[in-house]
């Protein structure tokens, strides 16, 4: 039995034998697949963590800008 692998970049074609070399086959899959889900968690989880940090500076500089404005009037 053939089985095409791949995304829409890359395709694969393997043979599939019967007995354990398709369960290391899947496996391996399997495994490859983890690895995967796993690198992107962490490009998602490092994207998120920036856009906070960048929040919470962007809600600190605001109220130093506010505080500054107030300031202005006051003086004026």
């Amino acid at each position: 039995m053939f089985t095409f692998v791949g995304g829409p970049m890359r395709v694969e074609a393997k043979r599939y034998s019967s007995g354990d070399h398709d369960s290391l086959d899947e496996e391996e899959h399997i495994s490859a697949l983890q690895n995967e889900i796993k690198s992107k968690d962490e490009v998602i989880y490092n994207v998120c963590s920036k856009y906070f940090k960048l929040k919470k500076s962007k809600g600190g500089l605001k109220k130093k800008f506010d505080a500054l404005q107030t300031h202005m009037h006051k003086v004026n």
